[in-house]
């Protein structure tokens, strides 16, 4: 008896001290997560979902993230920095490369990205095969609220919202701070959305209006499918057989720091 007790709780403490990191999560999800910044000082979130080498020094890379993100200024300039870590999930430093817009559509509140490296990038999954429902389990990566690259769960509470600035939303109920618009929503490891918004209500105690951090809405994959339906010019980002667009890019600049 003595001895299956001892070997009982040997089992318990094997599991709990020796518990490996979840490779999918970080490598198809967390990784891919991007915060694109503007030299006009704005700030988003992004998601990587193709990365491709050109030549033998250069790979081309995609980023995916909300319009709204971005300025209406064609003269602005943007970088993408991306998180590189130590024993799977420590925050090391943060490196940025330079970003060029190449499309951006304000009615679906997408857009597009392009930029260069010298390494290839983790990417994450599109699930453009997966169906959501109420009750369906989903988790986010944002960048918000100065906490990079944050992961919050959550549950998605309704489809095909409209809202008086977009239409086709998916509602959740995933923590959501402002500077996580852009981020990646996943499902089963595989990428469903990005980051539209947070509930703003009244407040009962005063005129200014809350953030209900807990309803956040979501552009679902599919608005990119129907995007590229209309347009005919985004099969690259649905099929890795078809090559990246001819993008002109400046040289490529790197820049580390520390994490606070």
């Amino acid at each position: 008896m003595r001895i299956i007790i001892f070997l009982i709780v040997s089992l318990i403490t094997t599991n709990v001290f020796s518990a490996a990191p979840d490779e999918k999560l970080h490598n198809q999800c967390l990784y891919p997560t991007v915060i694109v910044v503007s030299n006009e000082g704005s700030s988003g979130t992004g998601v990587i979902i193709r990365s491709e080498k050109i030549n033998e020094k250069e790979y081309q890379n995609v980023v995916i993230t909300c319009n709204h993100v971005l300025s209406t200024n064609p003269e602005t300039l943007y970088r993408v920095f991306r998180g590189e870590y130590k024993d799977w999930s420590n925050l090391e430093k943060i490196v940025y490369y330079d970003a060029v817009v190449y499309d951006k559509n304000s009615k679906l509140d997408l857009s597009i990205l392009f930029f260069s490296s010298a390494v290839k990038m983790p990417v994450a999954e599109l699930g453009t095969d997966l169906k959501t429902y109420i009750g369906t389990e989903i988790f986010k990566i944002g960048c918000g609220g100065e906490e990079h690259f944050r992961l919050d769960y959550g549950k998605i509470t309704a489809l095909n919202k409209t809202l008086s600035h977009s239409k086709g939303l998916t509602r959740t109920s995933a923590y959501t701070l402002p500077g996580d618009s852009g981020g990646p929503v996943f499902q089963e490891y595989k990428l469903i959305g990005i980051i539209n918004s947070i509930k703003i209500a009244d407040s009962p105690i005063s005129e200014e209006k809350m953030l209900l951090e807990h309803i956040s809405y979501f552009v679902p994959i599919s608005s990119l499918v129907e995007w590229n339906k209309q347009e005919k010019r985004f099969d690259f980002i649905f099929d890795s057989a078809k090559e990246l667009p001819k993008i002109e890019f400046a040289k490529l600049q790197l820049l580390q720091y520390e994490i606070n």
